[in-house]
């Protein structure tokens, strides 16, 4: 896994991959599952990817990973407790 990357929160919603994961939780909202569903949906995506090696780099991933955490606490979607598999949840740092 990476060295830890902190990222401000700002910066997070600039990347193309916020976008991305953004994109697919409007998708999913507008299915209309509860936001549980959603957290489950988005951390399996990410694992699928991930085990895939869509991602190329591990620091991609972790980007990646940043994002999807990024998307669901903006919606406030219950981030699931077991991270992806081989990875843990990043830490992100508030906007001074």
């Amino acid at each position: 896994m990476p060295r830890t990357i902190s990222q401000k929160r700002s910066a997070i919603r600039k990347r193309v991959s916020y976008r991305f994961w953004r994109d697919i939780y409007d998708q999913l909202k507008g299915m209309e599952l509860t936001s549980e569903a959603i957290g489950e949906l988005l951390k399996l995506m990410f694992e699928s990817m991930d085990n895939r090696e869509m991602f190329r780099t591990q620091r991609q991933a972790f980007y990646d990973l940043q994002s999807v955490k990024q998307v669901m606490e903006d919606f406030e979607v219950p981030i699931p407790e077991e991270p992806p598999h081989l990875w843990k949840w990043p830490e992100l740092t508030d906007n001074k």
